[in-house]
């Protein structure tokens, strides 16, 4: 039995599937248009990891393969609902 995610947890979780997502220590780097708080649940839940700093490059947000399996339970229960 997987967890249950809100609507906006899978959106953002299709977001770092999709696209390689940089996250920075500093204030002063502009944000990639999600909260921190909505990261931590996400981390919380071990939906996502965070990759080790990159020189320049931030750390990179990766889906774990239970985040993988909850989009693709949720794409399938769309398919058939």
């Amino acid at each position: 039995m997987l967890p249950k995610t809100a609507r906006s947890g899978r959106k953002l979780l299709r977001r770092f599937a999709a696209e390689a997502i940089d996250i920075y220590p500093t204030p002063t780097r502009p944000g990639n248009g999600f909260s921190r708080v909505d990261l931590d649940r996400l981390l919380d839940d071990q939906f996502v990891t965070v990759g080790e700093h990159a020189r320049g490059l931030g750390r990179r947000v990766r889906v774990t393969e239970l985040g993988h399996a909850v989009l693709t339970a949720h794409s399938e229960a769309a398919d058939h609902g």
